[in-house]
């Protein structure tokens, strides 16, 4: 065991954990802190995606998000088909871990027009500001609502901290929804680049669909 030597005489060789002065005893105990992870946060990144059906392209997209001020996000989403286009644009803060949508618009084009909606959080007053079909109104606010662009974003992150089961509220044109995923587990899948890590999800709606997120 190691001993602490006070003074010069060998013979006062004490151990740390039990030190005598002044005919008070002293008992050392170490203080170790539980690790913490550090919270998530947002990496800027951009993606590009090519669908593409017996070797024809069918759809090109892009999946951009950038850090736009000390706590705020703007993710765009583009896909381009030779009957039509979508554009998405979710800004939002991120602050401990969640994420608070600020604005939400979505527009479409196609041969025949165009249209767009959008939404507008205002939390003091916990209303969304909605313009949806050539009208504009209001509807109340939820307290971890978010826009439809940041669902997949913010179900991709519960799973990534563990969740299985994982249950959103969504802002659907003038109202808000829920949407229900369920981890299926993970699921290799063979791409032109190679084996690609990923965990499967089921997204459960009027159609089941299913998602497929990475694995960094």
């Amino acid at each position: 065991m190691a001993t602490l030597t006070l003074g010069n005489d060998p013979a006062e060789a004490v151990t740390p954990t039990d030190i005598t002065l002044n005919a008070a005893s002293y008992t050392a105990t170490p203080s170790v802190q539980p690790y913490k992870e550090p919270p998530l946060s947002p990496i800027p990144f951009s993606a590009t995606y090519d669908v593409s059906l017996n070797g024809s392209s069918q759809l090109t997209g892009t999946r951009k998000l950038k850090k736009t001020g000390e706590n705020e996000f703007t993710m765009t989403y583009k896909a381009k088909h030779f009957l039509f286009q979508i554009k998405e644009i979710s800004t939002f803060n991120w602050v401990n871990g969640k994420l608070t949508p600020i604005y939400y618009r979505s527009e479409r084009s196609h041969l025949f027009g165009s249209s767009y909606k959008d939404v507008k959080f205002d939390w003091p007053t916990n209303n969304a500001l909605f313009y949806y079909k050539d009208k504009s109104g209001h509807f109340d606010l939820e307290p971890n609502a978010i826009d439809p662009l940041s669902t997949l974003f913010v179900s991709s992150t519960k799973i990534k901290q563990g969740a299985t089961h994982v249950s959103i509220r969504e802002t659907e044109d003038n109202d808000i929804e829920s949407r229900n995923y369920t981890v299926d587990g993970p699921e290799t899948l063979i791409t032109p680049i190679g084996p690609l890590k990923t965990i499967k999800a089921t997204l459960h709606d009027k159609e089941t669909v299913s998602v497929w997120l990475a694995v960094d």
